[in-house]
């Protein structure tokens, strides 16, 4: 034991200093006061040196090593242990409440409205997209019963009512619906396909127009070639006409403008040039459909909401985070003055049911 210990005198002022290093503060703490506990007696007892008193000025305390400030460890194992469960629980409620605040999704037609001051067109449960021939499958056209051909009807019957109450019903023309998503996480080109076949059912014509130039996908569910389309259009000057432009499909009364090719270099450019494409489109067809980019990605969809009487964002629940919506509530009100609304997919069809029986 006295190998571990540190003495220093101090000739001078008559004190001598005992010390010692260990990892356990409480062992250090009990061998330096019993040593000096020792020493006090032995030159009491044993030496009796005349005019010479030692008395304890002060018992050991433990001190850290590391400079002042610094985190002391516990002495026992019981401290050590409990102060890392405290530890413990507060970076666990410290985390919780991050993870809350950063990636808190909505999912219940409830949240989706109120965060992002829209009212729920419509809802269409999930499905699982199949392939079939050289197309996709379209929902309405395969299974036209179903309960997302429901769905899709129940957002007809929303557009329509929109277009019935639009101011712009008036003046004869086309209604424009632009439909969109937040972030990628609908296939819009999809919505706009089941959307065109639904509402040409009621013998109104349809015009679905490829907006999103960077990732097009109109052709693929009208399965029809990409040819020309938007580019070629607005690229052949004033003369060109849209119907030159244009591609019949399998369902009478809908066609399709593709978005022909070179677009995604420049979106933005072309996307400028709409109105004109949107005036004479909607010349043409009782209800115009544009299919846009991703409306929290491409910034250009902010220069056609104000060429569509109506909005639609099409929302996944459970993939909307909180802050995407506030932010999305945001650019609505300031760009958008048009009726909008949202088409919830893959709500929980128990909540649904619900609903329905309400």
């Amino acid at each position: 034991m006295v190998a571990e210990l540190r003495v220093r005198a101090d000739v001078e002022v008559g004190t001598v200093t005992i010390g010692m290093q260990s990892k356990d503060s409480g062992l250090a703490v009990d061998r330096v006061n019993a040593f000096a506990r020792a020493t006090v007696a032995y030159f009491a007892d044993e030496l009796r040196m005349e005019g010479v008193e030692v008395t304890l000025v002060e018992e050991a305390t433990p001190l850290p090593n590391e400079p002042s400030g610094a985190f002391v460890t516990p002495p026992t194992r019981l401290a050590r242990t409990v102060v890392a469960g405290v530890l413990g629980l507060l970076f666990g409620i410290a985390l919780v409440v991050v993870v809350e605040a950063l990636g808190a999704r909505l999912r219940s037609r409830q949240e989706v409205a109120s965060a992002l001051a829209l009212p729920v067109f419509a809802e269409v449960p999930r499905q699982r997209r199949r392939r079939g021939g050289a197309g996709l499958r379209l929902t309405v056209l395969e299974t036209p019963r179903g309960e997302q051909a429901d769905g899709y009807r129940a957002l007809k019957a929303a557009v329509l009512q929109a277009q019935r109450e639009s101011i712009s019903a008036t003046d004869g023309l086309g209604q424009v619906v632009l439909v969109s998503s937040v972030g990628g996480e609908i296939d819009v080109s999809e919505v706009v396909a089941n959307l065109a076949m639904t509402i040409a059912i009621d013998e109104l014509s349809v015009l679905a127009v490829e907006a999103d130039l960077r990732e097009p996908g109109l052709h693929r569910w009208f399965d029809v070639p990409e040819s020309d389309g938007v580019v070629g259009f607005l690229g052949a000057g004033p003369e060109a006409e849209l119907e030159d432009y244009v591609r019949p499909t399998l369902m009478p009364k809908v066609s399709v403008l593709t978005a022909g090719s070179g677009g995604g270099d420049h979106p933005a450019f072309w996307v400028s040039q709409f109105p004109a494409l949107v005036a004479e489109a909607r010349a043409g067809a009782d209800v115009v459909l544009l299919a846009a980019s991703p409306i929290l990605q491409a910034s250009e969809v902010l220069d056609l909401l104000p060429l569509a009487q109506t909005v639609v964002i099409a929302v996944e629940s459970g993939r909307l985070p909180a802050a995407s919506a506030r932010r999305l509530a945001e650019l609505m009100t300031r760009f958008s003055h048009s009726e909008a609304g949202v088409v919830l997919f893959g709500a929980d069809p128990v909540a649904r049911k619900r609903r329905s029986r309400s």
